[in-house]
């Protein structure tokens, strides 16, 4: 059996789509994204479903509308029986895996009522494997390497206010306090 191709298949939520391919990218240098884009497929005619993150994101990843899937608000529950991208892939011999994250309230007909993944809407679709944990409320893991790291970690609700590196004022494009 030929063996398969291997697909990056990227999401950006919560970009403007204006500061890419319309009249703010003219003012905005995205080199690398720019680079990345000229050597792939990308949908410039894409327009969401629906407005909160999470149910965007199950719309893109199960190909259905809102109203079929039924995850209309964040922390809504995916049934079990969803069909998504990451299960059709694996049935092709793909092996489906996640750097970031995905956002998917987890049934919880299908988990016990102690379960702690019933009390998060920041679970995994089902068929990904998680290779990078990017959570914002429960984000431990990622917590944990940063401080297996040495780094002095801040208060997690201010992980991703940027540091100036001259010690004043922090402005957007500064750097975070890990490197990437």
């Amino acid at each position: 059996m030929k063996k398969p191709k291997k697909i990056l298949f990227i999401i950006m939520d919560q970009l403007r789509a204006d500061c890419i391919f319309g009249a703010l990218s003219k003012h905005i240098d995205t080199p690398n994204l720019d680079a990345l884009m000229a050597d792939a497929t990308c949908f410039k005619q894409h327009y969401s479903v629906v407005n909160p993150c999470g149910p965007s994101r199950a719309s893109i990843l199960t190909g259905q509308y809102a109203m079929n899937h039924r995850s209309i608000r964040n922390g809504t529950p995916l049934s079990h029986d969803t069909p998504n991208l990451a299960r059709e892939m694996r049935k092709s011999g793909y092996e489906p895996m996640l750097f970031g994250y995905t956002d998917t309230s987890l049934d919880p007909r299908k988990l016990h009522p102690n379960d702690p993944d019933i009390r998060s809407y920041e679970q995994v679709l089902p068929g990904f494997i998680e290779k990078l944990e990017m959570r914002y409320e429960s984000s431990f893991l990622w917590r944990a390497s940063l401080k297996s790291k040495g780094y002095d970690l801040p208060v997690f609700s201010k992980f991703f206010i940027p540091v100036t590196p001259t010690g004043q004022a922090p402005k957007l494009n500064d750097p975070a306090f890990y490197k990437a």
